[in-house]
């Protein structure tokens, strides 16, 4: 490998702090102790103005409206790993996460341009993902976002339990499955990156 592979990680909670936030911070730092890995940029979708009202306009201008999205999607072009955290709703990121992968449509349609990059993605829910088959769909739906865009994909995180008020947000230090879980993430990405 001749370059340094560079990592985004988009937080896709609408709520600071948040469980996603957390554990995408806890990813990126363990990927940022790889001499052979650059964290381009945590970035906090709830933090960026977007003006997408679902026009389609972003077909006739490549997706660029002038907001906070396309900087993301500026990212995630110019990053190797695409690393996505999210909250699960009904099986779905939320309404953040939904205009990222809307607004990447332009991405695909005019010359594949996240092919071969790698995507992951956390999902988090309020409950155990065995009982909860909301927070497996919305990981599928994520990996399903990035086959689509011809990207290969580690084997995505599913954590229960996030609950989204503060009184029910994961203790400090973080529980040591959902660590280990997360260091799991970080090691798949790190084995592509060697493979490269």
């Amino acid at each position: 490998m001749d370059k340094t592979t560079t990592v985004i990680g988009i937080d896709c909670s609408p709520r600071a702090p948040s469980n996603s936030g957390r554990m995408l911070g806890e990813v990126l730092r363990s990927l940022g102790r790889d001499r052979r890995l650059k964290v381009a940029e945590q970035v906090r979708l709830a933090d960026e103005r977007i003006d997408c009202l679902g026009c389609e306009q972003c077909y006739q201008t490549l997706g660029y409206h002038g907001d906070g999205i396309d900087r993301v999607l500026s990212l995630m072009k110019e990053s190797d790993v695409i690393l996505m955290a999210t909250p699960t709703c009904f099986g779905m990121p939320p309404a953040l996460g939904v205009v990222v992968l809307d607004r990447a449509d332009p991405l695909w349609r005019y010359g594949q341009q996240l092919k071969g990059k790698l995507g992951a993605v956390i999902v988090n829910g309020a409950t155990d993902p065995a009982g909860d088959p909301s927070v497996r769909q919305c990981a599928d739906n994520m990996i399903n976002f990035f086959e689509q865009q011809e990207m290969p994909c580690v084997q995505p995180v599913h954590l229960g339990g996030t609950f989204a008020y503060p009184e029910q947000r994961f203790p400090d230090p973080l529980p040591a499955d959902t660590k280990g879980a997360l260091e799991q993430l970080a090691d798949g990405i790190r084995q592509w990156v060697g493979s490269r």
